[in-house]
């Protein structure tokens, strides 16, 4: 990534749950694990017949992480010529130790923390993210729909 930080390095350690969620939207929006989701999706629905489609993707959901972490190590011990370094990377999931900044400066935005900001008149905590991923329209639609979801997060940034 071309940016450069604002501030000192501060190294911590990521809570489990954040971690979790961080390793959970990579494996969902990574195209070079297309083919294992929709393996994984495939042998929950053949295990789980009687299951609605809702509950048959909260399961995909659930178990996909670590069914993938398991089916990534089984094929590479096998030597499948499919598993690639980069795929066993993603499989293990991110460090828990991650570089912290006050702000970061990139594409000509600047980025700073709520913390940083806090005094300041001016703050914009407008970051925003598009996911792909299977929706419901209501608690008893059985029909997901795929498609992209957008999260608003807080973050804030000044244009440089």
């Amino acid at each position: 990534m071309s940016g450069r930080p604002i501030g000192a390095t501060v190294v911590e350690i990521l809570d489990l749950d954040i971690l979790a969620k961080a390793h959970s939207y990579v494996l969902f929006n990574c195209s070079e694990v297309d083919e294992f989701r929709i393996e994984h999706l495939t042998n929950v629905r053949h295990e789980n017949r009687k299951l609605r489609e809702r509950e048959i993707q909260r399961l995909h959901s659930e178990t996909f992480e670590s069914w993938f972490q398991d089916h990534v190590e089984e094929l590479h011990t096998r030597g499948d010529h499919r598993i690639t370094e980069d795929l066993r990377n993603l499989a293990s999931g991110p460090a828990e130790f991650v570089k912290k900044y006050k702000g970061f400066i990139i594409n000509g935005f600047r980025f700073h923390t709520k913390d940083l900001e806090q005094n300041r008149k001016t703050q914009n905590s407008g970051v925003m993210l598009e996911a792909m991923t299977n929706s419901f329209s209501s608690a008893k639609d059985n029909n997901p729909v795929m498609g992209d979801v957008t999260y608003y997060g807080e973050s804030s940034f000044v244009p440089l």
